[in-house]
């Protein structure tokens, strides 16, 4: 029985991959390549945005790829194959008949950005060349330039969380602002008909309050649906992360859109704190 072992391992995040990164996960490939009793080589694949690819074993050739705006790179695949010998009746450049032993794709549009599989007869090679390659790929990975590590899904109940308190707390005041009761001794100096009048008066005040508390919870449930189905800020704050293959064109137009996010998240953390300034010195001012 042959023995063979073998993991893979995808990543949801973004990437950043400049030369020096792809160099080094390309070397640790052809480090684990010259371990193997077999001659083998590295093969390439780089697809582009204008529906165009192409396939190399030079490393080189990748990284002197133009990236430019219109045809910037969107995939690239390594995976190290076994060569043809000479009686295998497999040309030299037939991947496709030959299964690979390594694949790492980097994919900026795929929901798994990053994704690599090892399978061999030696479990020690499989296993340490994962370790080797999980913790490159992890320098690679980008965090959300708003929420860090956080999930994007946190920040729409975030914003939720704080709309329901701010309409919980203006129901909450709304009805403890009500007209005060009037003690005994105000009550008895009245006469008959403004007792009936007041007591009336007390009365509709307390039943608009209960009245108007079913259609606000009306409103925060409808607001609560609308986010759970839209997802409106983290699909906003979702395109202020992407994934960058930098060199070439692109790289000083990643740099230019890294500016505009700061701007924006400033902006955004400022209105924040401006808005929730104005509720509390409103709050003050009206008691």
């Amino acid at each position: 029985m042959n023995k063979k072992a073998g993991i893979y391992k995808e990543y949801k995040k973004h990437f950043l991959v400049d030369e020096g990164k792809l160099r080094k996960l390309y070397n640790i490939i052809r480090e684990y390549g010259d371990k193997l009793a077999v001659p083998y080589l590295i093969k390439m694949t780089v697809r582009r945005m204008d529906k165009s690819f192409y396939e190399t074993t030079e490393i080189d050739e990748v990284l002197a790829d133009e990236n430019a705006d219109g045809r910037t790179i969107e995939f690239i695949t390594m995976e190290l194959h076994r060569k043809a010998e000479s009686n295998d009746n497999i040309k030299e450049t037939d991947f496709d008949r030959r299964k690979a032993s390594i694949i790492l794709i980097l994919d900026r549009h795929d929901k798994e950005k990053v994704f690599f599989s090892i399978q061999g007869k030696n479990r020690d090679w499989c296993f340490l060349l994962a370790d080797e390659l999980d913790s490159n790929i992890r320098r690679v990975l980008t965090k959300s330039p708003i929420l860090g590590n956080y999930p994007l899904a946190f920040v729409d109940l975030f914003v939720f969380i704080v709309l329901t308190g701010l309409l919980l707390f203006y129901l909450a005041f709304s009805i403890t602002t009500t007209p005060p009761t009037l003690s005994v001794d105000q009550i008895l100096s009245m006469t008959i008909d403004a007792r009936t009048q007041k007591l009336l008066e007390m009365a509709v005040n307390r039943d608009s309050d209960i009245l108007w508390f079913g259609p606000i919870m009306l409103v925060i449930t409808a607001v609560m649906m609308t986010f759970i189905g839209l997802r409106p800020f983290s699909r906003l704050f979702a395109k202020m992360s992407r994934s960058v293959f930098y060199w070439g064109d692109v790289a000083p137009l990643h740099d230019a859109f890294e500016k505009r996010v700061s701007l924006i998240k400033w902006g955004v953390f400022i209105a924040f704190l401006v808005s929730f300034g104005a509720s509390i010195i409103s709050a003050l001012m009206i008691n």
